[in-house]
């Protein structure tokens, strides 16, 4: 019985020492000092990349590049020739034969006494270059030219060239998938347009314009 109590005895001072060790090895610890080689954390912190890009990015620069584009496809030239819509369908011909009002010097000539073509000459450009191209100009504000335009066999035709005398050419564009431009004030007057739609074929060396009257949408429909 004695003997079982002395073997119990000496296992717990065994447990209890082995508990205490421990404790005091780090109650004791001391800073051994530096040995070798030591390299910080190489990993950056996430937010602060990600805030170091953000200032490397020039926002007004990105900001005003979008304006650009916004400009770009809401772009109008000042000298767009509006036009009213066609009340009849009518053709009519055009010479599109120009006069100077001015004298032409010789740029070879650098004195500029030599004229090269006299004020009050005439020609006609279709002499120099034919229209190859079919014109329709038509009013893209307006929803039945619009209609009218994509019912016509020019909507396919890549000989037709599409002008407008108002509305946005990058929607038209958009919608029609295809290149569109705008009438411009010295080309109407050229062309002697007067209302729109209008189509413009080269005739021998004069110019056909046929103004079309088109039906609002709805109306002669059984």
């Amino acid at each position: 019985m004695r003997a079982a109590t002395v073997t119990c005895a000496a296992i717990l001072c065994c447990l209890w020492a082995l508990c205490l060790a421990p404790c005091a090895a780090w109650g004791q610890a001391k800073h051994l000092g530096t040995f070798g080689r030591t390299y910080g954390i190489a990993e950056p912190d996430m937010l602060e990349e990600i805030r170091a890009r953000a200032a490397q990015i020039d926002w007004q620069k990105h900001l005003d590049a979008e304006k650009m584009k916004e400009k770009v496809k809401s772009f109008q030239p000042d000298n767009l020739q509006r036009l009213p819509k066609a009340t009849r369908t009518r053709s009519f011909m055009t010479d599109p034969t120009y006069v100077l009002d001015m004298d032409i010097p010789d740029p070879r000539d650098p004195s500029g006494q030599t004229i090269l073509y006299p004020k009050g000459f005439s020609f006609n450009p279709l002499d120099y270059r034919p229209l190859s191209s079919i014109l329709v100009i038509f009013d893209a504000t307006d929803p039945d030219q619009l209609a009218w335009f994509e019912s016509t066999p020019y909507r396919d035709d890549f000989r037709a060239k599409v002008l407008l005398s108002d509305g946005n050419y990058f929607e038209v564009m958009e919608r029609l998938d295809r290149p569109v431009f705008y009438l411009i004030a010295p080309h109407a007057e050229r062309l002697q347009l007067q209302a729109v739609p209008s189509v413009i074929v080269q005739r021998d060396r004069a110019l056909e314009v046929t103004e079309i009257l088109v039906e609002r949408q709805g109306e002669g429909q059984p």
